[in-house]
């Protein structure tokens, strides 16, 4: 059995309302300019961008806006869907592509010269082995070219706090960090964790990390959205005190998110 498959149709469901859910949640959107702003500075100006888990296009149409070339991939025929749609009723400045690509058939990506690789928001969370991606990537890069992926992390104070009620497994499940149960849309799927050094690992030697931050390590996860909403003034503080914080060396691993990007060097 493709043990994605669940993953594939949880997000299938969700992705005629995931525009509105992304829509309303001051803490999404906010998490998402941090990822820009990390993105814009790392990124090669008017990049050929390969998109991993790209939803319904979120992302890749603020690249394009950009002037960046976008291949959007993405393995959910729901969230296709919606990228198409987008796609032929969207004018942007630059220009978006779709395209069908499971993870474990990234091989299959016959077309090269990419100058970056985005991932967004825990995408590749779903993925058992970076190297699956990881070890092909060379096939399909330029030289220099840049990679970034935003991942959940397997440490996060605000699941921490979850101890102090008793919820244990809650507080502490992403350090078994493997076939973690996550449930969307009544679907239950395999979730597994990485550490930035994992990611390293993942790399090789002809990868080397040029940036790497912590996304939300004060402020709560988006499914805490209600505290972003009933105590606002907290909130901003806590987003505030991300945006100092954010590369600091140890709190930039125990966010919910981290934000890591590697250029790639090879040796050869």
């Amino acid at each position: 059995m493709n043990h994605f498959k669940p993953a594939h149709q949880a997000f299938t469901k969700q992705s005629v309302e995931f525009d509105e859910i992304d829509e309303k949640s001051p803490i999404i959107k906010w998490m998402r300019e941090q990822v820009y702003k990390h993105v814009f500075k790392v990124f090669p100006k008017n990049a050929k961008v390969v998109e991993l888990n790209a939803g319904t296009g979120i992302d890749a149409f603020t690249f394009a806006q950009k002037g960046y070339l976008v291949l959007a991939t993405d393995a959910s025929e729901g969230m296709l869907q919606q990228l198409n749609h987008k796609i032929k009723t969207t004018e942007v400045k630059g220009s978006v592509r779709s395209k069908y690509l499971p993870f474990e058939n990234f091989n299959e990506l016959e077309e090269g010269g990419f100058d970056a690789v985005f991932s967004d928001f825990g995408g590749l969370n779903c993925l058992d082995d970076l190297t699956k991606i990881t070890h092909h990537l060379p096939n399909v890069l330029k030289p220099g070219a840049v990679v970034t992926w935003v991942l959940i992390s397997p440490y996060c104070i605000w699941e921490w706090l979850f101890a102090l009620k008793g919820k244990f497994g809650l507080a502490f499940r992403r350090l078994k960090k493997r076939n973690v149960k996550a449930h969307l849309e009544g679907v239950e799927f395999a979730t597994y964790f990485f550490s930035p050094n994992d990611v390293k690992k993942a790399f090789g030697q002809d990868f080397k990390v040029i940036d790497l931050e912590g996304l939300a390590t004060f402020t709560p996860p988006p499914y805490l959205d209600w505290i972003s909403i009933k105590y606002p003034k907290f909130y901003n503080a806590l987003t505030w005190l991300d945006q100092k914080t954010c590369k600091w060396p140890l709190l930039r691993i125990i966010g919910d998110h981290f934000i890591i990007s590697l250029q790639y060097q090879p040796q050869k």
